[in-house]
Parts: C-alpha cells; sequence; structure tokens
C-alpha cells in the first residue's frame, strides 16, 4: 500500500466477540422476530429456527390483525 496505516493492531482479541448477557439479549444476527402491525415485537425466534416454520405464526398473527381491523370498521359503521 502506497499510505500504510500507523496503527497495524486492530484491536484486543477478546473484544472482537459480541457475548450477551441477559438471556433476552439477542444472541445472533440471525434470530428472527416477528412484528405486528403496530410494530411490537410478538415471538422471538433461533438462528436454527426456518422461516417457513414460521408460517403458521405470521398466518395467526395476520388474522388476528385481520379481526381488530374488522372490529373497527364494524363499530365506525354504526356511529
Amino acid at each position: 500500500s502506497l499510505c500504510p496505516n500507523p496503527i497495524t493492531l486492530i484491536g484486543n482479541p477478546l473484544e472482537r466477540f459480541y457475548t450477551p448477557i441477559r438471556t433476552t439479549d439477542i444472541k445472533w444476527n440471525f434470530e428472527k422476530i416477528l412484528i405486528d402491525h403496530t410494530g411490537q415485537p410478538r415471538k422471538r425466534y433461533t438462528p436454527a429456527f426456518k422461516p417457513l416454520d414460521m408460517k403458521a405464526d405470521v398466518q395467526n398473527l395476520v388474522q388476528e390483525c385481520l379481526k381488530g381491523y374488522q372490529r373497527k370498521v364494524k363499530w365506525w359503521s354504526f356511529v
């Protein structure tokens, strides 16, 4: 390189890896979180969980959201 970096050490090797502290901390960037229509997290999946296995949970959440929407529509239609 024409202009070498004056610092050759990237950092402390022991600080390069993220270590979760609490059981609620995200352990890895491939964890999946199912979010509802209001932006609230509803369910969390491990990195090993296959996305296609989430299908029933996604369908249930969509149905739940639709039921809430239909209740609002019915209430407003009588006003």
